[in-house]
Formats: C-alpha cells, sequence, structure tokens
C-alpha cells in the first residue's frame, strides 16, 4: 500500500488547531508563541513531517529548486560540475533536481518538461550531443524561467553561456604539436554541427598556423564520440597517401583509444605520430604514453553557472545576457614529446607568434558574435632606416609603414561586458567593462592603458566586442606594439566617434608608455604606424615634431626581411638602460656646458671636451648618438638629391655602430648584414627593432631578390645550424579602415 504523505492539516488534526497557526509554527513566524511552536515542531519531528517544496513555491512563487541537466552524471568533468553547483546553491539555500540525457535528445526534452512540473525556478543545463534544434529550449526562457547553457552553447537566441575556453585550448593543443615539429597534423572532432568541437578544430587550426603550419579541412575528421567511428577515422587516416604525423581528437577517450590501437599496430607514439586530447580526464595521466590534453575547469564553470542563475532567479530586473569564458590549461605529457628539430631550436616562442590574415579575423568575429563586426581596422608594423635610438634624444630618424600588419574587428557590446579574443595568442578575455584594470598579464593586459588614455583625456568609451590578430611576427623588430596601439586607438576612435585625428591619436598613445611597461615603443613607430604611406619613407624630427615624406624608388629595389629567429634575452632590458645611459651623457656634458638641454644642441668638440666626466661606456653611447642623429640628417639630404647607392651606404654605416658603439647586436644579427655587403646587387641592410635578436632589413636590386634570398637561406643555415625566416615586404600606408 502507497504510503500517504503527512501533511499539514494532518498535523493541525493531531493538535486540534488551525492550519494557519501549524503553518505559522513551522515558520519560526514571530505572532506563534513558543509554546505552541515548540509542540508543533516537536509532533513534526516525530512524525516525519517533510516541507513541501512544490507547494510552499506555489505560495511564494519561488520553489528555490534548480533543474540540472547533464549527458551522464557518471562522468568526472560532470560530477565535478555538480559537485560545485551543488555547494554554491546550498549557499543561498537553492536545491537541485540532477537529471542526465544519456546524450540523446528526446530524453533532453522529457526531462526538461518533468522540471517545469516541478515548478524549479531556473534550468542550468549541457545540451545533448544531438541537439540541434532549441525550440525547447526557448520555451521555457519565454516563461520567464531562466536557463543558462554550459560548454555546448550553440543556440542562435539570447541566453546566458558559461563555458570553457574551447577555442584557445585547441590554439594551445594546434601551438604546440608545430612547436615539436608535427607537419601532417590531423583533427578528430565530434559531430560537425556540434560548436564546442568546432571551436577546438577552429582553435587547433590558429594555433597550428601561428607556427606556420596549415591544418586543410581534407585532414579534419567529423565523429560521434564513439569508438566504432573513431576506430574507422584512424583507419581512413593510416591508410592516406600522406600519414598523419599527429592526432588531435577533441576529446580524451577517443585520444586514448587511439593511442591502444597505434599500440597494437606497432606505431610509436610519439616518435611516429603524436597524439593529444582534450579533458584531463583521470585515465590520461595512466595511459602508456601518458596523453598530451588540455584541463577544463569544471568546478569554476559551475560556480560560475550556478551563481549566474541564482541571481537572475532573484533579480526583479530583465537580465543582462552574459557569455561567459573559464580559462584552460595545456597539459603536455610524453605522447606529444618529441625532440624539437634543430631547425625551429632557439627560435621565437611560437606562443608570441601571430599568422593569420583579415578574413581569419572577420570570420572569427562572425562566428563568435553572430554579426559582422562594425568596424575593421588594419595597423602596419614598421622599419626604421636610419636614426635607430635617437627618439628619446631629440634625434631625426628615417621609417616606413610595412604590409605586415595587425587587424581589428569590433563592435559595440550589448552588454556591460568587454568580449576580447586574441588571435595571436588565443587568450580570450570577458570581463566588466569596470574590471579591466584587473588584466595584468597575458597578451590582452595592453588593451587596459588604452582605455585609460582615453578616460584621462575625457573620452568616453563603451564596452566593445574585439578580435584581433595578424601577420606581424612578435619580437622581429617589426614594431608589433606599435601597431597594437595605434590600431585600437584608431578603431575606438572611429567606433565611437571621438573625433581625434591621427596626429591627436599618436600623442595620446605615447602617455601610455609611462605606465604600460612591456608596451614601450619609440614615437616614431607610433609617427609611421600611423602616418606611414606607400612608396617612400616618413622623416621625423623628434624635437620638433614635425614630420615630412620622402619618396624611395621601391620599383627598383626589393625589401627582404631576414628574421634570425633569435630571441631577445634578459639583454633586452637593456633597452631602457641605453636611454638613461644617454640621459646621464647629456647631464656630463650640460655640467661644463649649462645651456645643453638636447643632443641636438652638442657638437663633436663639446663631447671630446667633456670625455672626462664621462665613464667610458657613457662616452661611447653619446658618440653614438651625436653621429647617428648627423648620419640621419644626412640620409636626408642623399634622398632629396636620389643618390641612393650612398644611401644604402649609411644603412651599413649605421648598423655598425649599432653593433660597436651602442652595442645592441648579437652574431647572428652581424653575420647577416656582413653576408650582404659581399652580394650583388645589394644596397644597404642593417638591424632593425631595439637589438638583441630579431631581423635584418636589406634593400637588393629586384632582378637579383630572389636568388639572394635562396643564397642567404643558405649560409645561414651553415653557419648557425637552422634556417632563418626570409620574406619580401613592401611599404604600405599607416592604419586605415577596411570596413
Amino acid at each position: 500500500m502507497k504510503k500517504k504523505h503527512l501533511t499539514i492539516l494532518d498535523l493541525a488534526r493531531q493538535l486540534g488547531i488551525s492550519k494557519s497557526t501549524v503553518s505559522r509554527a513551522l515558520q519560526g513566524h514571530h505572532q506563534t508563541s513558543s509554546v505552541t511552536r515548540d509542540k508543533v515542531l516537536a509532533l513534526a519531528a516525530e512524525a516525519g513531517y517533510q516541507t513541501n517544496l512544490i507547494a510552499q513555491g506555489l505560495k511564494k512563487q519561488q520553489s528555490n529548486i534548480i533543474g540540472v541537466i547533464v549527458p551522464d552524471i557518471e562522468r568526472p568533468y560532470y560530477a565535478s560540475l555538480i559537485s560545485s553547483m551543488q555547494q554554491i546553491a546550498i549557499q543561498y539555500d537553492f536545491h537541485m533536481v540532477i537529471c542526465q540525457s544519456k546524450d540523446l535528445f528526446n530524453i533532453e526534452t522529457e526531462v526538461l518538461q518533468s522540471l517545469l512540473r516541478l515548478q524549479v525556478d531556473g534550468v542550468l543545463m549541457v545540451h545533448s550531443k544531438e541537439t540541434q534544434t532549441f525550440d525547447h529550449i526557448e520555451k521555457v526562457i519565454n516563461k520567464g524561467i531562466p536557463v543558462i547553457l554550459i560548454d555546448r552553447s550553440q543556440s542562435s537566441f539570447d541566453i546566458h553561456r558559461v563555458e570553457n575556453d574551447h577555442f584557445a585550448g585547441g590554439f594551445a593543443i594546434g601551438q604546440h604539436l608545430a612547436q615539436v615539429g608535427c607537419r601532417e597534423i590531423a583533427i578528430i572532432g565530434g559531430p560537425a554541427h556540434l560548436k564546442m568541437s568546432n571551436l577546438r578544430i577552429e582553435g587547433c587550426q590558429a594555433g597550428a598556423a601561428s607556427a606556420g603550419v596549415n591544418i586543410t579541412s581534407d585532414k579534419i575528421y567529423y565523429g560521434n564520440f564513439d569508438r566504432k567511428t573513431t576506430l574507422t577515422i584512424l583507419d581512413n587516416m593510416l591508410a592516406a597517401e600522406k600519414r598523419p604525423d599527429a592526432i588531435f581528437t577533441v576529446h580524451d577517450r577517443g585520444a586514448i583509444e587511439i593511442l591502444k590501437q597505434l599500440e597494437f599496430r606497432k606505431i610509436i607514439v610519439p616518435d611516429e605520430i603524436a597524439i593529444a586530447g582534450f579533458g584531463n580526464e583521470t585515465m590520461s595521466k595512466y595511459v602508456v604514453p601518458s596523453l598530451t590534453t588540455v584541463e577544463q575547469n569544471p568546478t569554476k564553470v559551475g560556480e560560475l553557472a550556478v551563481a549566474t542563475l541564482i541571481k537572475d532567479i532573484l533579480s526583479r530586473e530583465t537580465p543582462v545576457i552574459q557569455q561567459h569564458f573559464v580559462q584552460v590549461e595545456l597539459i603536455i605529457r610524453d605522447s606529444t614529446r618529441k625532440e624539437i628539430p634543430r631547425n625551429i631550436k632557439n627560435r621565437t616562442p611560437i606562443s608570441e607568434v601571430s599568422l593569420c590574415n583579415e578574413s581569419t579575423v572577420v570570420n572569427t568575429f562572425k562566428r563568435l558574435f553572430a554579426e559582422p563586426p562594425a568596424i575593421t581596422v588594419r595597423a602596419p608594423g614598421t622599419v626604421t632606416v636610419c636614426g635607430d635610438h635617437t627618439d628619446y634624444h631629440d634625434g631625426i630618424l628615417l621609417s616606413a609603414s610595412i604590409d605586415k600588419e595587425i587587424y581589428f574587428c569590433l563592435s559595440e557590446s550589448p552588454d556591460d561586458h568587454c568580449h576580447i579574443q586574441s588571435l595571436m595568442s588565443g587568450e580570450r578575455v570577458d570581463l566588466p567593462f569596470e574590471d579591466l584594470h584587473s588584466i595584468s598579464n597575458g597578451c590582452c593586459h595592453w588593451i587596459t592603458g588604452v582605455i585609460e588614455a582615453f578616460q584621462k583625456a575625457n573620452f568616453r568609451v563603451r564596452p566593445f566586442r574585439m578580435v584581433f590578430g595578424g601577420n606581424i611576427p612578435l619580437r622581429a623588430g617589426l614594431s608589433s606594439g606599435s601597431a597594437l596601439q595605434c590600431g585600437l586607438f584608431f578603431a575606438i576612435n572611429n567606433l565611437y566617434d571621438l573625433g581625434l585625428t591621427k596626429s591627436e591619436l599618436i600623442r595620446l598613445a605615447h602617455t601610455v608608455n609611462y605606465t604600460q611597461s612591456e608596451m614601450q615603443t619609440p614615437i616614431m613607430n607610433k609617427y609611421a604606424a600611423m602616418l606611414g604611406k606607400r612608396g617612400g619613407f616618413i622623416k621625423l624630427d623628434s624635437q620638433s615634431m614635425e614630420f615630412e615624406y620622402l619618396p624611395f624608388p621601391c620599383e627598383k629595389y626589393a625589401m627582404i626581411l631576414c628574421d634570425t629567429g633569435v630571441q631577445y634575452g634578459p639583454e633586452h632590458a637593456q633597452s631602457h638602460t641605453r636611454i638613461r645611459e644617454g640621459r646621464e651623457a647629456l647631464e656630463c656634458i650640460a655640467e661644463k656646458y649649462p645651456f645643453v638641454r638636447s643632443f641636438r644642441e652638442v657638437n663633436n668638440s663639446m663631447l671630446l671636451a667633456t670625455k672626462a666626466l664621462m665613464r667610458p661606456v657613457i662616452f661611447r653611447r653619446s658618440q653614438y648618438i651625436l653621429e647617428e642623429i648627423a648620419r640621419a640628417d644626412k640620409s636626408v639630404t642623399l634622398l632629396d638629391k636620389k643618390q641612393i647607392t650612398r644611401f644604402g651606404a649609411g644603412m651599413y654605416a649605421t648598423h655598425h655602430a649599432l653593433r660597436e658603439a651602442y652595442q645592441v647586436s648579437c652574431p647572428e644579427l652581424d653575420f647577416v648584414v656582413d653576408w650582404t655587403q659581399q652580394q650583388t646587387g645589394s644596397l644597404g641592410a642593417k638591424m632593425i627593432g631595439e637589438g638583441f635578436g630579431g631581423s635584418v632589413l636589406s634593400f637588393v636590386k629586384k632582378p637579383v631578390a630572389l636568388q639572394f634570398i635562396e643564397k642567404l637561406e643558405t649560409a645561414y643555415l651553415q653557419k648557425f645550424g637552422f634556417s632563418p625566416t626570409i620574406y619580401p615586404i613592401r611599404m604600405s600606408n599607416g592604419v586605415s579602415i577596411l570596413a
């Protein structure tokens, strides 16, 4: 016989009092006497009375019940997710009803209806892998019941989303596989409609592309997260004409199954094929070899999801739709631990290299935000051909903007958050606008300085959505820092119609340097990035801040860039030391010549007369500054007179002075410059950037340019044991709007 639930009426009858009195006593109402309350509570405890949450919810119009739907409760990830949710729910006196869909759409719709019958206040949901239509979820939202989608958030309507940063995780995997030398990378995804899987695939493609490895569509396979499909795909991969040297599966279980199969087939991992997964499930560290994977953060996802849902339940205002991305972490284990090939040792860190084009940035924006950007901006890299390191000392400089660029796609944010995706590092930021200052490191931290500069100048900047990336290699001496700053200043100025000129934006950008030290860039680079013109150099007098354009015969000479692949080491910090040394030299000169305020007021006789007041190293630095200012002034005259051969000789002189007197070069840079000086058709060459590594810029007669590149690559490989990256560049216009 079915046991009847004890009700308030039953308690009232036994005690001979009214239902309302019993109800008030159970709730601890102040109008109930302590004697009556004690009798009611004692009988309720003795009889096993349970509060009817549904009935209570109907009365209060709030049940304090949250419905949770996950594909599989037994999976460790979902178990951790639910546990973290429950901890937060209990703090707010909410209860949870947990259901599983078994990754089937029909069960998902059934349990969602069951939760509605239980009068839940809201739903937290990881939809099934079969789910492609979302009418059942939209109907719930239209009834005023908030729903938050977790991880597999691919619906087209406005809804809260909380997910691990799948794109960033895929990016880290693709980048890592390319870094260890994999060139034929294949990917096994989930169902083709599943956004979570596609984000991991696209991230892997972008990460590999950042290292120069292209994962084409024929290398991408779509499965169903099951063993049979995974093995069929593996058979097809191994039977292909070009077998992959790395396989990334978007879930750990598939990767572990592949590890077993490759062992059975006597294919050595990672020597023959490297394997990587996603999820960091328990077995991933115990299989042999242990599995490289991406660790998700179910605890953070669960806490954030339930806190957001409860906030919406308790709020009387229409909620602002938010999308939260939780940081993930690459876990490198034995399944990808190959010996790094010799030709990429000592190269610039892959995590700091960007190789993507305008269409990739635009398409990523459309994919993330389901609409095209309001504005697309390009910002070029720059090269300086003379006057290096003198803009700190009122010098004269010649620079050009080039066709290596960073692209920015922006639109206003529909909420109070900034949503930012970097394709240069895979990093994603999703923060309230007022909390952007909390970005203290990472590839996006410089954005804080840009926004603060606008605000200090009394310009109102509102929350925005942005995707940025490009093809300027970082630390190659191409002024990527200036491109980032100038591009964002220009984009925000146009997005919000602030009305600033490019010259005003340059001055505003230069104020950032003193608070955002890692993004400090010479003002010449900003002028070139903002105001450069195709077909010539921009000359800047850094004392008066006057500039002019000087044409160059680009139709006769090719610009060849040789990226040595040498990283800036600890010596990089010495660029700031050089600035201080120059100022110290000026102070010594001013002791004898009190009227001196600038190196532009110093001549060689004055320098020699104060040599005894300086340390030897300070004298060398001041000698370089004085000579380079004069050399730059002479270069301007040579260009005016079209004496191009003598202009090229000045580039060699600048490099030799940077090596000997300013001491910012390195053996690899010196080798390239010295080698070019012996080549027929070479006009001039010098290091570019701050020094201590980076690139050499050469001007070469166009008929011999291709042969020049081939011979230089061979000579460099023979000398240092690895190949440099050599490519032609062209002068371009400064920052501009593309769309």
